[in-house]
Formats: C-alpha cells, structure tokens, sequence
C-alpha cells in the first residue's frame, strides 16, 4: 500500500525541522549567528538558558520522521506531542523573563 501524500509531506518537514534546529543550534552556540529568540535579540546566558529545547525538539522532529517513514504507530502522538513541547517552554521562558515583553 502506497503512504498518502500527506504522510510523506510530514515526513520531510519533520525531516527538515530536526536538521534545521539542529544546526540553528550548533551555529548560534558557536558564535556564527545572533542570540534570538522569537525574533527578539537577547543576551548569551538567556539564549543558553533557553536553547536546550532546540536539540530536544530537534530529537522528537527526527523521531517522528523516522516513525512516519517506517509507519510506526506511535509517531503520531509524538508530532501532538511536540507542539506543547514548544508552548511549555516559550511560557516558562516568558515568566523567567528570558524573552523580552515586548
């Protein structure tokens, strides 16, 4: 049976968001790109205090490509998944002060 085109489009995007914060990561931790976040220039230690959920949301991305690639059930609830990852950590980081209030 042949994977639906919508199966197969969520599998590259998953595949390009895990690469793509995976190397966000890697560049703006180095020093090659600005400490932004949510298009909001910050300081070093609030884009450190934020940035570990980049390689963990990069990790579910990876995963949920592979799940979807292979039809693994529990794929789908990894991309549910995923999303309110995301929200917990832009409100925790809001409430710490990490992003600007503007």
């Amino acid at each position: 049976m042949k994977t639906p085109v919508g199966l197969r489009v969520g599998f590259w995007l998953a595949l390009v968001l895990a690469l793509g914060l995976g190397a966000a990561f890697v560049f703006t931790g180095a020093g090659l790109l600005p400490y932004k976040i949510a298009g909001q220039t910050v300081s070093r230690d609030a884009w450190w205090r934020i940035s570990p959920i980049l390689p963990i949301v990069s990790a579910v991305a990876a995963a949920t490509a592979f799940g979807i690639r292979r039809r693994r059930p529990w794929s789908r609830p990894l991309v549910m998944l995923l999303w309110p990852t995301l929200a917990a950590a832009a409100f925790v980081s809001y409430r710490r002060g990490d992003i600007p209030r503007e």
